[in-house]
């Protein structure tokens, strides 16, 4: 079985807390995609809406909060304070990221994960020097990040299995392109969490096919 992970692009705080309250009953966890505009090209809650950063029902689920932002380094601490339980930046966004790890790592965060997000084109060898001090990897699954409905891009499949030859306990995720064809590939591969939109919110049944994914 594999770690599915509801991921939501939110509109507003308001389109957040109605996708959550969809599946806060049954999954564990969700990953809420921040996106900035600038290092992806579209935009997301908080950045269409300048409230007060919330996450809603912390009583019921975990957040993994999956900064595609630039400059990520600026903003990581407002999340953990926010209550989120993972944190993901994008190796491709920032200079600093030994200097976020080392300082992530500085305040002791107890009850929160630091993962790295790699991209299709990137070259897998540049995550490598990282993989000791990070909690686990996110492999993206399209190029074209930022948006639900992705045709997933199978090099990403040499480079899940790359990772896990040289590092086998770490956690691999993938996101983008995830459904039930694609996430048997990516299980045999060597990942063992996925993070899913429409193949998930676009069901008629979420919770059936919450379940369905899950024992792929």
């Amino acid at each position: 079985m594999i770690d599915v992970i509801p991921a939501i692009i939110p509109k507003s705080a308001l389109d957040l807390a109605k996708d959550v309250e969809k599946v806060k009953e049954f999954a564990g966890i969700v990953q809420v995609d921040i996106i900035d505009g600038k290092y992806a090209p579209s935009v997301s809650w908080p950045y269409v809406d300048q409230k007060k950063i919330e996450l809603p029902f912390k009583e019921n689920i975990q957040y993994e909060i999956d900064l595609m932002v630039s400059n990520p380094e600026d903003v990581w601490r407002k999340w953990v304070s926010a209550g989120a339980s993972r944190i993901i930046i994008h190796l491709e966004s920032t200079d600093k990221l030994k200097e976020i790890i080392d300082e992530f790592r500085k305040e002791e965060l107890l009850y929160s994960q630091i993962g790295i997000a790699l991209g299709v084109k990137t070259n897998t060898e540049e995550i490598y020097p990282y993989l000791e001090d990070i909690d686990f990897v996110q492999c993206m699954g399209s190029p074209n990040i930022g948006h639900h409905g992705e045709v997933f891009d199978e090099k990403v499949l040499e480079k899940i299995a790359d990772i896990k030859k040289r590092y086998v306990d770490i956690p691999i995720g993938v996101d983008i392109g995830m459904n039930e064809e694609t996430i048997p590939k990516v299980l045999a591969a060597g990942a063992s969490r996925v993070a899913v939109g429409s193949a998930l919110f676009g069901a008629e049944d979420i919770k059936s096919q919450y379940e369905h994914l899950s024992s792929l």
